[in-house]
Order: structure tokens, then sequence, then C-alpha cells
């Protein structure tokens, strides 16, 4: 049996960036087949190390290329990287793995614990104690080098902090290996108890002057909420969700894992919680989920009826295409990237789900409504955001929008100092592209659920954004031009999630293709045996075409015995048919014999199969009608009479043009192009019929 053969064309036809990470694809398959994860995990891996050594301090992680310092930020986005390279690549916890996650973890709190520990003003301002953030921490703003006063934290670094926290916590108990002691766990615990309610106190409700009408800003006690920093709590938020849903009962609280370090997870998330359900609205988790609803609830409210024909200021006003186009810099792709991320991670699509299905009559027609607008508008935003983007880089002018800087406009007397010099920075936050890929797999995640065209171009996109070495080669780092510590976490987040929707439905789908076309093969290796085994179809057919023909030559022989008229039809007959059709009849059958071979049959173009299945009908058929033979009658009695040499040319021609008349039918169905392809057929046999087929036009 001929085995399943590689798609060399399509194999040939891949970028260069691609060939890094696709190992196959099946000739009979839609699919690619790719590298095993973990294999791609090991290389981002290594290349982390390597960078690491090239830092400024050399024991931690530059922020960039282009900011060589380290802190907070470069410090929790590396971990995450690493935490993702464990749980969901699956590389193994070696020695060097654990050794680097334990030193980053040290790290982490070097930049977290504030020595000082003055939380005073939390009280000045009546807060209940309940909602005072516990622990000795102060997340500034690190590695941009400027520290924030006692008691306000960086939005930026808590919402870094805390998935990193709640993952090394997760990790930690379910990786099969101990990343650090009882110790550091309770001050993991007690860090991420106090992100979530720094996040609950930081909650902008109040808004001055602003489309938007709640979110957060930079820091505690701002004034306006902020379009990027929201989005920045709605992806932490993600993070938590991902992590309750999957061990905590919403409404009890209880454990959803069978397994006891499953079981010990979720009471650390409980015990974060405040000892509450996930679901309770009055816990630190279930507060942070319904303000980030109120705040997605706001913008989508702004935004749903220009958002596929528009873009958005941070302000959430509205900008045309034009004024894109002829700015100098702009942040409106962004924009929209932020909203589509904040309606998802905020659940409000999850809401509507929730009122379609308890909704009867015309209020399930509503939310239905609502729901499949909600559904085709989000993916049309990321849709336009990314061909927007695609138009300027074809034009050179993608430097207009690639790049998102920091905006710090507070003017609240608690923050004109700090916000001014951080004005002052323009600090570049994230790139584009990556937040693009990343929300587009979010996307495909919550909403849309496989399968994705689009996954396979983000995936060329993702690859293709790599660093190039002084070689030329792509390394397993991002961005193209230069590392960052962000871009690098968004694509390795984004590959692992392009490798759950592989293993979700590209896989399956490879697997059922591949399986199908090995059951084909069997199938037709089977046939082939048993036409061509001893008493088989082919060998009967040989012995009913010799007793066939014993009859024709005893039917040949009273012919012979008869009139000179009726022996004069006959020779016509038979030289007719010797001359003009028997020896290509016979390396038909050869041919067609030989096509049925498997392996013959795979090399056969469309139109020799074709071919060959209308001359099987053929063999079954008589070769020539009744029509024939009433016109063989006819001819007989003008032979009788005085016309015998009209009625004999009559009888030549129609046999002729009856034996051409044939081949036309079963050759032409599939040589409709070729003049006369029929006499190929009757002058060279088989080969005739492939001569005929090499002259069709397309």
């Amino acid at each position: 049996m001929a085995g399943i053969k590689t798609d060399v064309r399509a194999m040939n036809a891949l970028s260069k960036a691609m060939k890094d990470i696709v190992v196959d694809k099946k000739e009979d398959s839609i699919f690619y087949e790719y590298e095993d994860k973990g294999v791609i995990g090991k290389k981002i891996l290594e290349a982390l190390l390597a960078k690491r050594k090239t830092s400024e301090n050399g024991n931690s992680f530059d922020f960039s290329d282009s900011i060589k310092q380290s802190g907070l930020l470069s410090v929790t986005q590396v971990l995450q990287t690493v935490l993702i390279l464990i749980n969901d690549y699956k590389i193994e916890c070696t020695e060097e793995v654990l050794s680097l996650c334990d030193d980053l973890v040290k790290e982490l709190f070097a930049h977290v614990e504030n020595p000082k520990g003055n939380y005073s003003l939390f009280y000045d301002e009546g807060i209940p104690a309940k909602d005072i953030p516990e622990g000795n921490f102060l997340l500034d703003a690190t590695p941009y080098d400027v520290t924030f006063p006692a008691c306000f934290s960086y939005i930026d670094s808590i919402t870094w902090t805390l998935p990193v926290a709640l993952d090394l916590l997760r990790t930690n108990l379910t990786a099969g290996v101990e990343f650090f002691d009882k110790a550091t766990e309770k001050k993991l615990i007690a860090l991420s108890k106090f992100c979530v309610k720094y996040l609950n106190l930081a909650f902008v409700a109040t808004p001055q002057s602003s489309k938007m009408s709640c979110g957060w800003n930079f820091t505690w006690k701002c004034v306006n909420p902020s379009l990027y920093y929201t989005y920045a709590v709605g992806e932490c938020f993600q993070s938590v969700k991902a992590n309750y849903e999957e061990y905590v009962d919403a409404k009890t609280g209880a454990p959803l894992s069978e397994t006891e370090s499953g079981k010990r997870f979720a009471a650390i998330l409980v015990e974060i919680n405040d000892d509450l359900p996930y679901g309770d609205p009055t816990s630190p988790v279930g507060r942070l989920r319904n303000d980030l609803l109120k705040a997605a609830e706001g913008v989508w409210e702004v935004t749903q009826d220009r958002i596929d024909d528009r873009f958005f200021n941070y302000d959430l006003s509205v900008v045309d295409d034009e004024t894109v186009r002829h700015s100098q810099s702009s942040d409106v792709l962004f924009n929209m990237v932020f909203i589509v991320n904040i309606v998802i991670s905020s659940g409000l699509n999850e809401v509507l789900k929730e009122k379609v299905q308890k909704a009867v009559g015309a209020d399930r027609e509503k939310y239905q409504k609502e729901y499949d607008d909600m559904f085709e508008l989000l993916q049309l935003a990321i849709q336009r955001t990314s061909r927007f983007y695609n138009d300027l880089k074809a034009v050179g002018r993608d430097y207009i929008v690639d790049q998102y800087y920091a905006v710090f406009n507070e003017d609240y007397v608690y923050h004109k100092v700090l916000a001014k010099e951080l004005r002052k920075r323009r600090i570049r936050m994230m790139s584009l592209l990556p937040v693009i890929i990343s929300t587009f797999t979010l996307l495909g995640e919550y909403m849309v659920k496989y399968p994705q065209i689009d996954m396979i171009k983000y995936l060329d996109s993702m690859m293709s954004d790599r660093i190039l070495d002084e070689n030329g080669q792509y390394t397993w780092l991002w961005e193209k031009d230069c590392y960052y510590a962000t871009s690098t976490y968004y694509y390795v987040s984004s590959l692992a999630g392009f490798y759950r929707y592989y293993e979700t439905y590209e896989s399956r789908f490879s697997k059922i293709d591949t399986e199908n076309n090995a059951y084909k093969a069997r199938i037709q290796e089977a046939q082939y045996t048993a036409l061509t085994a001893e008493g088989g179809e082919i060998e009967k057919l040989k012995k009913e075409i010799a007793r066939l023909q014993a009859e024709n030559a005893e039917q040949a022989a009273k012919i012979a015995a008869g009139s000179p008229v009726e022996n004069a039809i006959a020779d016509l007959c038979k030289n007719s048919i010797r001359e003009n059709l028997l020896p290509a009849f016979n390396d038909l059958l050869s041919g067609i014999l030989t096509s049925m071979d498997p392996a013959e049959g795979k090399r056969l173009s469309k139109e020799e199969k074709a071919f060959s299945e209308n001359m099987k009908l053929l063999l079954v058929r008589s070769l020539f009608g009744a029509e024939t033979y009433e016109t063989a009658g006819d001819c007989k009695e003008d032979l009788d009479g005085k016309n015998q040499k009209d009625a004999y040319n009559k009888l030549v021609n129609y046999l002729r043009k009856d034996i051409r008349t044939i081949l036309a039918l079963y050759v032409g169905q599939v040589t409709k192009s070729v003049t006369h392809a029929s006499d190929f057929v009757v002058t060279q046999g088989y080969d005739g019929i492939r001569s005929a087929l090499s002259r069709k036009k397309d």
C-alpha cells in the first residue's frame, strides 16, 4: 500500500519564519502539523537565559534592549513568561529552571516590600478597615526609576504582580516540584490579597469631563478613569478569574479539583478572597469583578454604535480614518484593542449569554440580538484594526500607530508632581502587533470557539516578528528590531493560545484526515487484492469473455455457412472491428487493469481516472447497440437487391461512424476540448488516451 505523502508544494510555500515551527503537511489533509510545544518552549527558555547573561546587572532581565534597566515590571513579565513555559508548554522543571524561578521570586519581593510600612493615609480617608490593603508592600513604577509616595502603588505594577503571584502559588502546588518554602507561600498570599484590595480601592467611579463612566487610572485617588489602565486591570482579572473558575465553586467556595494539590490551591484562593466564595459580590474578588463589569458596560455603551467604522481617542471621542492617516502619532488602534479586551475580560459577553438562556419570548430575541451584535462587532473591530495597520505598513507609515506610550494626565493635588515627572519620561508600554494577536486569540477562546482561518495568518505574523541574529536567523525572542520583555510575554502567551487552538481543533481533524486516508488506502488495497485473487472478479470476467468468444466463434461458423449476403455482412463487421477497434481495445483493457492498481492509481491524472471509470462501464455493455443491428438489417435487404454497392458502402460508413460515436461518447467526456480525440484512441490504443489528455486545454 502506498503511504501518505508530504505536500511538498505547501511546505515550500511557507515563509522562512514558519519553517521553524511547521514540520509536515500531508497531501490529503488541509492542516499543517507543528513542532511539539515542549520543544518550542525549551528553545524560548534557552533564548531567555542567554538574554539574561547580557543584561546590565548580569543576573536579571533588562526591560528591553532600549531600556537597559531591570525592575518590578521586567521581573514580573519574564517570570510570567517562564510560568507559561512550565504550565502551558510543559517544559521540564530542571534544576536550572527552579534556580531561575527562585532568583526571580527573590527579586520580585526585593521590589515590592516596603520598609516604611506607612499606611496612615488609608485610615485618614475613612476607609473601612476590612478594605485596607494589608501587608508591608509598595508597588512602584520600576524600571522607570520613579518612586511613588507611601501608600501609592502603580496600577500597572499591580496588574502584572497579581497574576504572577497566583500562578506561582498554583505552579508550586501542581507542577510536581516545589519552587519555594512555606514562608514564601505566605508572603505570596499576603501580596495577592494586597493587590486585589488595592485595585478595589483605586476604582474611579466619579468621572469628571470624561465619556468613560468608571474604571482605573495609574494609581489610587485619581479623578478620571483611563482606557489603558482599565484594560490592564481587565487583563489581570482574566488571569484571576481563570484560576478561580478552575479550582473554586463560585457559590459555595468548595474546591472543584479532586487532587490534594488542587484542594490546597482552592483553599488559598478562598483565603485571598477573605474566606468568601468567588461569586460573593461583597468579597474582594467579587467586588473587582463587578467594578470591571461596570466599566465594560460604560465603555461598550459609548463605542458599540461606531466600533465597526470609526476609531476612538483615549477619552472615547470618535476619530475618522483620514485623521489618523494624516497624524504624526496616534493611539487609536491600541484603543480598539483595549475596548475589545475590556468587554471580553469583564465577562460582559457571558452576562448577555446568561440573559439569553434565562429569558423567554421577545426578551430572549432581544438579548440574542444584543449578543450576536456584540459577537460580530468585536470581530470586526479587531479585523478592521489589523487591516488598517497593514495598510499603513504597506506605505511605510505604520510608525504612526505601532507604539503605545503611557498617558499621565492627572491634575489632582495628590499626583501633580508625580504625573508631571512621569510625562517627561515618554514611557513606551507596548507594540501594536503582539496585542492585536493576543486579543484575537482571546476572542477565539472565549467567543468564536474555533475554527479560525486567521489563526494561521497570525501565527505567521508571530513567527516573523522574532529577533533576527547577526546571521539573519530567527531567534526565539521578540520583537523584530530588538528585545522587549512585554512583547516576548505577549507572543509566548499568544503562541500558547495557538497550541490550545491546535490541540482543540486542528490536531483532532488532522488525525481524522490521516485515519480516513489510511482507511481508504486499506479499502483500495483490499479491493484490488479481491479483484486479482484466484476466483476473483477479474478471473470470472476473463472466463466470461472466453465463453462469449467461443459463442461468437460458433455463431460466426453458422454465419459462414449461410448465404453470401450474410457472409459479406459478417466479414464486413469483423474486418471493421479488427481494423478500427480491437488493437486499441486490447490496449485499453490492459491500461484499465493497470489503473486499478492503487499504486498506479495514485499517479493517474484526474482526467485519466475519469476515463478509466467510463471505460469500465463500457466493458459491461455490448459493443454495438440495437440500432447498429437494425441498420445492418436494412442494408441486408438492399444487398439482396440491385443497389448492393451503395448498401455495402452505407454499412461500412455506418459501422465506422458507430465506432467513432462510441469512442467519442466515452473519451469525449474527459477530452472535450481535443479535436478528434477518438482517433487517437483508435490508432494508438491506451497511449492514445494519454496523448489526447495531454493535448487537453485548461
